[in-house]
């Protein structure tokens, strides 16, 4: 879905800096985007804030830039959870249990009117775990998560979907990266990865600041 209905005139946006980011920011910000994209920035958020009270809000801040409408909202917030479980406890056969858990607490942080429709979700998830990745796009993200034999191949698995494999991904590789670490991941696809090594020193300086 583009931002943008074709045929309609572009707005004319600010020479001012400052005001031309704000304005690109306003339209960007869209209500009616129901994609995964406030999942796909979840890895540096939850990564610095794993741990703190202010996890989820500063999620829902994140999510609210791009997308503002209740069921991102609902869906990053509970991939958040689930996400903030692996980095805290690692490999968990029971993470998704655990959010389940949280989102059916009456006194859980950032609670959403949505909630009982994402816990319903999650249950078809894990009632259908059997099936192929293609069989449950809307939901092929959580269940490549709970179905991956390993990074490259639940990476591969997603990949071959189509759709919205960027979004996908990032979500998959962000939570079982979480558990296999840097040596999980392919050599091959490091050293052809631009500016790699940037990107990890970048990854090492969030770390840091969560642990401040």
């Amino acid at each position: 879905m583009h931002f943008l209905s074709a045929g309609k005139p572009r707005p004319q946006l600010s020479q001012d800096p400052t005001k031309s980011m704000v304005d690109t920011l306003s339209l960007a910000c869209c209500e009616t985007d129901n994609q995964i994209d406030g999942v796909a920035k979840l890895a540096p958020i939850v990564a610095c804030y794993a741990g703190k009270p202010e996890m989820l809000e500063r999620v829902e801040e994140a999510t609210h830039v791009t997308q503002n409408n209740d069921i991102c909202v609902a869906v990053a917030l509970a991939a958040a959870r689930f996400l903030e479980h692996i980095i805290l406890n690692g490999p968990d056969p029971k993470a998704l249990d655990a959010v389940l858990e949280q989102l059916s607490d009456p006194n859980r942080k950032n609670p959403q009117e949505l909630d009982k429709a994402i816990i319903g979700r999650i249950h078809q998830v894990k009632a259908n775990l059997s099936k192929k990745p293609k069989e449950l796009i809307p939901t092929a993200a959580l269940h490549g998560v709970l179905t991956a034999s390993g990074y490259e191949q639940a990476i591969r698995d997603t990949t071959s979907c189509g759709g919205c494999t960027c979004s996908r991904c990032s979500f998959i590789g962000t939570c079982i990266g979480a558990q296999v670490g840097l040596e999980g991941i392919p050599s091959s696809w490091k050293s052809k990865t631009l500016r790699y090594n940037t990107l990890l020193d970048l990854a090492k300086k969030v770390v840091t600041l969560q642990q401040l």
